[in-house]
């Protein structure tokens, strides 16, 4: 059961960091916001590359990781810009689509499938995010009209 306190803890410290995100945007600007979340979390790696034994990494590896690192740090530009520009509230739910791209992209490029038990639970998750969703979206409506 250690995994339901990582991923509690987990989740209570991005939650914390998206919140402190979009405070610090309120002043600075996106750039800057996202250049200190990538430079907090340094400290933190650096203590597992001591703790954590390495594997060998091929060439493979690195083509991979140098493909990928310009379109990560699109993503957390575009990611922190969507904070600076909308409420959390409207903003958070866009991750629960993840899984979605995930099971879209890793058919495409790998050809793995997923089970039918795991597209039904995926869609009541979905039917269950979706509800939430539509009430922030009505909440948002309505406070915007209240102005």
């Amino acid at each position: 059961m250690e995994w339901v306190t990582l991923s509690r803890t987990s989740a209570f410290f991005l939650a914390t960091s998206d919140a402190l995100a979009k405070k610090a945007l309120q002043d600075q600007n996106e750039f800057l916001v996202t250049w200190f979340r990538m430079l907090f979390t340094l400290p933190v790696l650096v203590v597992t590359l001591f703790l954590v034994p390495w594997p060998r990494l091929d060439a493979d590896f690195y083509l991979a990781f140098f493909a990928a690192l310009p379109l990560e740090l699109i993503t957390v530009i575009l990611y922190i810009k969507a904070f600076k520009r909308s409420p959390l509230s409207l903003t958070m739910p866009f991750l629960a689509l993840t899984p979605v791209f995930l099971i879209a992209v890793s058919y495409a490029v790998l050809g793995e499938k997923v089970s039918a038990v795991a597209y039904f639970v995926l869609s009541l998750y979905h039917k269950h995010r979706a509800a939430g969703m539509t009430d922030h979206l009505f909440c948002y409506a309505a406070h915007k009209k209240s102005f």
